[in-house]
């Protein structure tokens, strides 16, 4: 795959998250990460974890579950459940965990889950 292939599939791809998005707030008229994690039937947990540890999803058995950091301020919850979500609806893979800082490049399923987010979020407007 060259380059520019590979361009277009990550256009591709984003436009597919912010299309699910877009799906998700037609549907079901909210643009609540909570509610719509529990509209899904994704299971919801949110327990103390290390502070460099936003949430994670996880897989099991064709069960989708989230868990998210009960000590992040309000703001970063909602952009978590959101990203987490993304995760669980976008991606067929087991876990997935978000850190606040790695030394690590952040890979293309992160970049889709926070651009799913960031659609969603910014959603408000066709709730109403």
């Amino acid at each position: 795959m060259t380059v520019c292939e590979n361009c277009r599939l990550g256009d591709l791809m984003s436009h597919q998250a912010t299309q699910l998005a877009a799906q998700l707030v037609s549907r079901f008229r909210t643009n609540d990460p909570l509610q719509l994690i529990h509209y899904s039937g994704i299971w919801y947990f949110e327990h103390d974890l290390p502070m460099h540890l936003r949430g994670y999803t996880i897989r099991i058995n064709d069960q989708s579950a989230i868990v998210v950091n009960r000590c992040l301020p309000e703001i970063l919850l909602a952009f978590t459940r959101a990203h987490e979500l993304g995760h669980a609806l976008l991606h067929g893979h087991d876990l997935y965990l978000s850190y606040h800082a790695t030394l690590y490049p952040r890979g293309r399923y992160e970049r889709e889950a926070d651009e799913f987010a960031q659609a969603l979020l910014h959603r408000h407007k066709e709730v109403s």
